[in-house]
């Protein structure tokens, strides 16, 4: 599966057939480019303006924004219902966590989860080979909150996501409390490619460019 970020919760995500799908689309307002791409799928973890922009794709994607299981070439894709913040969503509402499966990945992208899983949400996920997981706090997870969903899914592989940068026009915590003491590795890149078998053998953090 090859693994582009936009920066923020949004990423081209390209399975083992070439089947495109596209997460938590954001506005211009964020301060990251908007994607100017053409997908099959658009999964919507929630609502907010950060995270389902729909104004700069192309064609005729099939978006994604509701609880379900559906397929889409060699992806099978499942959902999660959580919430996005630690009050049973009293405070910002729900947030959909999407599992995509090509075959040989399977992927979780967490939207903007807000908080610990319970132990039946543990098991809706799955096998979590790599997990796309906010971690600046503020309206999500801190890194501290983020270890903790890690520990709880044991990925191979975690990119963190939803945290400060120089483009960002919001103030989230940086993503160098997540990684402190932990294995990591920055990549220069946006774009990484990984399979079953590249996979690290224990879990290990990659930051990706933005740009």
């Amino acid at each position: 599966m090859k693994i582009r970020w936009f920066g923020h919760a949004c990423f081209e995500l390209t399975a083992l057939d070439g089947t495109k799908v596209l997460t938590d689309p954001f506005d211009e307002s964020v301060g990251y480019m908007v994607p100017q791409v053409e997908v099959a799928v658009v999964t919507i973890s929630h609502g907010h303006f950060d995270h389902a922009y729909l104004g700069g794709l192309r064609g005729r994607p099939r978006i994604l924004r509701a609880p379900g299981t559906y397929k889409e070439g060699a992806l099978t894709i499942t959902t999660v219902r959580t919430h996005h913040d630690p009050s049973g969503g009293r405070l910002r509402g729900e947030n959909l966590l999407f599992r995509l499966d090509d075959g040989d990945i399977s992927l979780l992208h967490a939207g903007d989860l807000g908080h610990t899983l319970t132990a039946e949400q543990v098991t809706a996920c799955d096998r979590v080979d790599v997990l796309l997981i906010p971690v600046g706090g503020t309206y999500t997870l801190d890194a501290e909150g983020a270890q903790r969903v890690v520990d709880q899914l044991k990925p191979r592989l975690v990119i963190p996501m939803h945290f400060r940068t120089d483009a960002l026009s919001f103030p989230l915590a940086p993503v160098e409390p997540f990684l402190a003491g932990r294995p990591h590795r920055r990549v220069p890149s946006h774009t990484v490619e990984v399979t079953g078998a590249t996979l690290p053998a224990a879990t290990e953090i990659w930051v990706l460019q933005y740009v």
